[in-house]
């Protein structure tokens, strides 16, 4: 009846509440030790997802754009342009930034645990940090994301994510000797800047992650998520270890939920 009705063993599902109502799945560290003992990939500590609440002053002005062309953003003296965007595929994430100055070009793997708004912000974090290294002073630079989420995090005046306030710290370093201003563009719309963005995002998810995971910390619904896979996969395992149940197992099948 169970297996008719795809419902859970009690004591797996048991294990599921029980995980759920302690401090470990806010940390989350139950989950990697078990993806390291079962997959053997290196993980490292969690990261705090969630930041202390942090009062921010203003970097730039936050903008919109929704032009056909790249030559629709006019450059103003002294300026330049970037454009970032993150990706997703079924085996792991990517974040991409271009700049129009000549080899100013970002493509970075975040690992398969990254969401897109985490890709998002540290393709900006990223670009930030570039400029810097390349020591830009006096420039009026503008940051071109497809993201509205990721730039309305960053626009926020009290930040409660992690991954926001570590973008927020080199954007306020690079703008104390510069002007910044973030915008928002639609994305996949033949925009140049922001195609080939969106080109160095996927190519970062392709290449094999150097370093262990989580990059960017876990985030609470990529818990879950995970969780219910390796419960599922217990679940599995429970039902295959049923003994008899031969002409059950033949109509039945293996689906559980």
């Amino acid at each position: 009846m169970n297996k008719i009705y795809h419902l859970c063993p009690f004591d797996i599902l048991y294990q599921k509440v029980i995980l759920e109502g302690t401090k470990d799945f806010d940390r989350k560290s139950w989950i990697l030790y078990t993806l390291h003992h079962k997959t053997g990939t290196p993980y490292r500590d969690i990261r705090r997802i969630k930041a202390k609440p942090y009062i921010k002053h203003a970097v730039g002005q936050h903008d919109s754009h929704t032009g056909q062309e790249d030559s629709h953003i006019p450059v103003q003296q002294n300026g330049t342009i970037s454009y970032t965007d993150g990706s997703k595929t079924e085996q792991s994430t990517g974040a991409g930034a271009t700049n129009r100055d000549p080899g100013c070009e970002i493509s970075m793997n975040l690992g398969n645990f990254a969401t897109v708004f985490q890709a998002e912000i540290t393709a900006v974090s990223a670009c930030a940090q570039e400029m810097t290294r390349r020591s830009y002073i006096n420039k009026r630079i503008q940051i071109i994301s497809d993201s509205q989420a990721a730039l309305k995090a960053l626009g926020a005046v009290e930040i409660h994510s992690q991954v926001v306030k570590d973008c927020m710290d080199p954007l306020t370093k690079l703008a104390e000797h510069n002007s910044i201003t973030l915008k928002w563009m639609r994305g996949h719309q033949g925009h140049v800047g922001n195609e080939r963005a969106d080109f160095l995002a996927k190519k970062g998810a392709e290449v094999p992650l150097i370093g262990p995971e989580p990059t960017c910390g876990l985030a609470y619904r990529t818990a879950r998520r995970v969780m219910k896979d390796l419960l599922r996969e217990k679940h599995i395992l429970h039902w295959a270890k049923v003994p008899g149940l031969r002409h059950s197992r033949m109509f039945i099948g293996q689906k559980t939920s």
